[in-house]
């Protein structure tokens, strides 16, 4: 059962930390929201990997870790963006459904599909993020569904990549996500110049809830499989708009607080078939 804790505690850590790097991403530019986290969060894990002397990983490690780092870059960008442009309510579920369903077809190829409940979980946990994802009566921007589908992607690139990595090393391979996507997004800031905006606490809440999550997630896939950590983090979109809720005031639909209830009767589903 620890494996599907993890991948819970990654969908509350991410989801929070989307919440507040989309409120940062409306003051400060999105890629020096992003490029701050993400040294934010270097800072702390090589830190703590220095305090607990976790041994240097072998070079793949190094090499499956940047490009997630990379992929994950892409799909944090694309979200902040999304979120800041329009409402959090639609493009977080949009950006959830498409990182999901790209891994599960992954891990499904490689080891076949999971028992009958474990599998009837997952199909109710994306039915419930694709009703969370329900528009209101307006219709969201193309350009926001646009940038959380690409997010979605970009995070379906992060999970299957730091599942291929081992299992040693564990905050080197987090931080070796970090260094590239610190690196690639240092490059476009000092090509692109886009100012400093006001960036404040919601960046480093930002980052903790990224790293927090990223770590949390690398558990979940070493102590289960791909397609239920997947799954389970996924549900980050329901945290997200639940503070959006809390803190923005943005109101459910029915058919989103349905949604919300289909997830919760997912999660032991899939936990029990995991």
């Amino acid at each position: 059962m620890l494996g599907p804790a993890a991948g819970l505690g990654s969908a509350a850590a991410w989801g929070a930390g989307d919440f507040a790097g989309g409120l940062a991403a409306r003051r400060t530019p999105v890629l020096v929201v992003v490029l701050l986290s993400q040294l934010l969060g270097l800072v702390a894990i090589v830190a703590l990997a220095l305090v607990i002397r976790e041994p240097m990983p072998e070079v793949s490690n190094w090499l499956w870790g940047g490009a997630a780092g990379l992929s994950g870059i892409v799909g944090i960008c694309a979200l902040y963006g999304s979120l800041a442009a329009g409402r959090m309510g639609i493009a977080a579920p949009v950006s959830g459904v498409i990182a999901a369903a790209l891994p599960i077809a992954y891990a499904w190829g490689r080891l076949g599909t999971p028992a009958p409940l474990g599998l009837g979980g997952m199909a109710l946990a994306l039915f419930g993020i694709i009703l969370v994802s329900a528009p209101k009566a307006e219709r969201p921007p193309a350009r926001v569904l646009g940038l959380a589908m690409l997010s979605g992607v970009g995070f379906a690139g992060f999970f299957i990549l730091m599942d291929e990595s081992s299992d040693e090393a564990f905050l080197w391979t987090i931080a070796a996500a970090r260094i590239s996507g610190a690196l690639a997004l240092l490059i476009l800031v000092l090509m692109m110049r886009p100012g400093w905006g006001q960036p404040g606490l919601t960046v480093v809440l930002a980052s903790m809830g990224d790293t927090v999550g990223n770590a949390f997630f690398l558990v979940a896939v070493r102590l289960a499989r791909l397609d239920v950590a997947v799954v389970l983090s996924s549900l980050y979109p329901a945290i997200t708009v639940l503070l959006a809720r809390i803190v923005l005031k943005e109101k459910l639909t029915p058919m989103q607080a349905w949604g919300a209830g289909v997830m919760l009767v997912a999660i032991p589903l899939i936990a029990w078939g995991a």
